[in-house]
């Protein structure tokens, strides 16, 4: 979150797809919510730029066209996802650039609070549940991203899920989670799901359900108290007997978003996204927010 910053700045990217249009009216929420400036964002080259192709790009004359063209696009989609937004952030602006898409979203959100970047674009094969834009962002941006999938009207009060599991990503995850919801005024549910064979580390046949209660309800406790404005906030924790991802899965369907961590407590220290914040993005019933630790 925005912390003592005066001015928070929320990125996302637009192609004219249904997908990225869901994720701009998403942004646009957001924005409003946080006084939030947003930044609009839309990168294309030869050939890749979706609009009609009429012009030869051979020359400096077809770029600026086709440039003009990209804008009018830009303009349009910003217009239409405006016109039915319930309010609106305090600035909107539009930045077009001729770059590939994933490099131009991630350079613009150096220094963002939020990257926000629909499931899939219009390129790529239509069966991939996360196209590879969204995939190079999710796996390099430094902010946190969220990837606007499902239906992204949870109605209120749908809560903010989040998984714990007592690592330092997971902590800045239920903190990122319990100062996100407390303007908008919905519960937290602070999900730890456990099993004898997920857990890492020496396995301890006296671990169980009461220690994960224990572990969760700490970092309950040490995410409220670095986050300000946060006692309002109602947060359950919540224990599940199962492997993470498909818990949190199974729970997303009744939240209006997910937070997780970009890693947790298993796998291999040098990934940059670990298996369970892969599994979700993925595969969830909302939008997902993939949070790295500060």
């Amino acid at each position: 979150m925005t912390g003592d910053k005066p001015f928070p700045r929320i990125v996302v990217g637009v192609d004219g797809s249904e997908e990225s249009r869901t994720a701009l009216r998403w942004a646009l929420e957001e924005a409003a919510v946080r006084a939030a400036e947003l930044d609009v964002v839309h990168a294309w080259d030869v050939p890749f730029a979706f609009v009609p192709l009429t012009i030869n790009p051979t020359d400096q004359f077809a770029f600026d066209t086709l440039e003009k063209a990209v804008s009018g696009l830009v303009d349009t989609e910003v217009s239409a996802a405006t016109a039915s937004a319930a309010a609106l952030p305090p600035s909107i602006d539009k930045i077009v650039v001729r770059d590939s898409a994933a490099s131009a979203l991630l350079e613009i959100a150096k220094g963002a609070d939020l990257l926000v970047i629909g499931s899939r674009g219009r390129g790529g094969f239509s069966g991939l549940l996360l196209g590879s834009v969204s995939n190079q962002c999710i796996h390099h941006a430094v902010c946190p991203v969220v990837v606007v999938r499902g239906t992204a009207d949870a109605p209120l009060p749908s809560p903010i899920l989040v998984g714990v599991d007592g690592s330092d990503c997971a902590d800045a995850a239920l903190r990122w989670a319990i100062a996100d919801a407390a303007p908008k005024r919905r519960p937290v549910v602070a999900l730890a799901a456990w099993s004898w064979l997920d857990q890492p580390g020496e396995f301890d046949p006296g671990y169980g359900a009461k220690d994960v209660q224990l572990m969760a309800e700490a970092a309950v406790a040490r995410a409220r108290q670095a986050v300000r404005g946060s006692g309002d906030v109602e947060v359950e924790v919540r224990i599940v007997n199962d492997h993470a991802a498909p818990a949190l899965i199974d729970a997303s369907g009744a939240a209006s978003l997910l937070v997780v961590g970009s890693r947790g407590l298993g796998g291999f220290r040098g990934l940059l996204l670990g298996s369970v914040s892969n599994k979700c993005s993925h595969h969830a019933h909302c939008p997902v927010v993939i949070v790295r630790s500060e």
